[in-house]
């Protein structure tokens, strides 16, 4: 049992290690995913293993019931860690698909989002939803009902630089599974950050007074 949980105690230093490994050509300061999936999936093989580890200290199953045992609980391991490999992997960023706009009509729709720079649309990190709709995007600092406190985007004037993962200049309050966009304001670099779903449908809706869409400059993959 002693080495068994030492072993199971270093599987966690090495699933951090595996996670880098698969960042090692992203750029150096990017926020990773949580490594909390893998210590689940650890936890998970303890319950079972160790109680077998305590009844078969050779590890060889003196019976029926200990091949069964041995044979689910390796089966539930390997089922965790598939889970947790997927769950930290890293997506490329601005490939999410959004939900599409039309499928709310006009009523408005909240997402969570907010824009990392001091603008008068966004001052001092003024709103933390972003509402769609037949008014237009705006900035707001609830998530609903209703438009109390909106604040216009003048869409007409961002173009999209790129999309990318968060990074650690972004600051604490952007989720390492958000987006980031980085859009240009008439020459100001402005942050939008969002869920790679709710960002992409953001862009989308993102058009001139003209109908005219946001030009996306490029994404960084």
């Amino acid at each position: 049992m002693t080495a068994a949980v030492c072993v199971l105690i270093a599987g966690y230093p090495a699933a951090l290690i595996a996670q880098r490994r698969r960042a090692r050509r992203r750029p150096a300061d990017e926020l990773l995913p949580s490594p909390l999936p893998f210590a689940g999936a650890l936890a998970g093989t303890a319950v079972w293993s160790l109680p077998y580890c305590y009844t078969h200290p050779t590890l060889v199953p003196g019976s029926p019931g200990g091949v069964v045992w041995a044979g689910l609980g390796a089966a539930v391991s390997v089922g965790l860690f598939v889970w947790a490999w997927r769950a930290t992997r890293l997506h490329t960023p601005g490939a999410a698909t959004p939900v599409p706009v039309a499928d709310a009509g006009d009523e408005d729709v909240f997402l969570s989002a907010r824009f990392l720079e001091s603008t008068e649309y966004n001052p001092h990190g003024f709103g933390p939803h972003i509402v769609l709709g037949a008014g237009g995007p705006a900035v707001l600092p609830h998530s609903g009902p209703g438009r109390f406190a909106a604040r216009p985007i003048p869409v007409e004037r961002l173009t999209v630089r790129t999309v990318r993962r968060p990074r650690g200049g972004d600051g604490d309050t952007v989720p390492s599974s958000w987006d980031i966009a980085e859009l240009d304001d008439e020459g100001r670099l402005v942050r939008l950050a969002a869920a790679p779903g709710d960002l992409a449908r953001i862009l989308r809706a993102f058009t001139a007074d003209d109908g005219t869409p946001v030009t996306t400059a490029g994404s960084d993959g």
